[in-house]
């Protein structure tokens, strides 16, 4: 990128010029997204391990403590294999 595009991405998410009680320069993203995967699409535990790990390098409200009694939706989504799911629901 070029420093005349990423200045021009800059005022772009900036938005509105500073007036009254409002500045930019306090604007901040307020979430984090990690996606791990395996491009080969194998199923592996470190994949897991992986993602485990880039949740706990995320900075949110749940891992802070700033909250305590509510949930902040952090966490993992895993693939259920098919026939696994079908033999746990079977036993119910």
């Amino acid at each position: 990128m070029t420093s005349s595009s990423s200045s021009s991405v800059s005022s772009s998410i900036q938005g509105h010029p500073a007036q009254g009680l409002y500045d930019p320069a306090n604007e901040h993203d307020a979430c984090g997204v990690a996606f791990v995967a395996d491009i080969a699409g194998r199923v592996t535990h470190d994949t897991v391990e992986q993602g485990l790990t880039a949740l706990r390098n995320l900075e949110h409200r749940g891992a802070s403590g700033s909250e305590p009694e509510t949930g902040d939706g952090a966490g993992i989504l895993v693939q259920v294999p098919d026939a696994f799911l079908r033999a746990v629901l079977a036993e119910q």
